[in-house]
């Protein structure tokens, strides 16, 4: 439909640019079309060009359930997969949280394509971070904990 016309026409794209900016548009897409986008974005890229993305760190988890909604809008979780394509091809050059949860992050566009080394690791510090030790899976666990005891007392 139409995300597959919209990625064509972005990887058939001749075009390069030297800054890309994606500031919290990503939630807006499924899951497996954000990394889609992530890849053309790089595409897209201007050899040693820059992308700012600006993410919400605690909406970075692998789910596919939906984050939000409301009047027109339909909002899903970022995937942590969209740092593989990012690091094959771009050096983190910067990465900070503002106060109110957003993680803002530059990516400069590399030479070469190389490992995605910090990829695998920032894939999995999300998992862990997002998903398994998210605060609402920790309260599950010291309920349950607190009803085991309370139980066996």
């Amino acid at each position: 439909g139409k995300e597959q016309d919209i990625t064509h026409q972005l990887s058939t794209s001749e075009k390069q640019y030297d800054l890309i900016i994606n500031f919290h548009t990503l939630s807006y897409i499924i899951q497996p079309l954000q990394i889609v986008v992530v890849e053309n974005l790089v595409k897209l890229l201007a050899p040693q060009g820059l992308l700012v993305l600006g993410l919400i760190d605690d909406w970075i988890k692998k789910s596919n359930a939906i984050r939000q909604e409301g009047e027109g809008f339909v909002q899903f979780y970022c995937s942590p997969k969209i740092f593989l394509p990012l690091s094959m091809y771009c050096n983190l050059d910067f990465s900070e949280t503002t106060l109110d949860n957003y993680r803002i992050q530059f990516w400069r566009k590399k030479e070469v394509k190389t490992s995605n080394d910090m990829g695998v690791f920032m894939l999995w510090r999300y998992i862990v971070r997002n998903n398994i030790f998210h605060i609402e899976f920790i309260k599950k666990i010291g309920k349950k904990i607190k009803q085991t005891i309370t139980t066996q007392t």
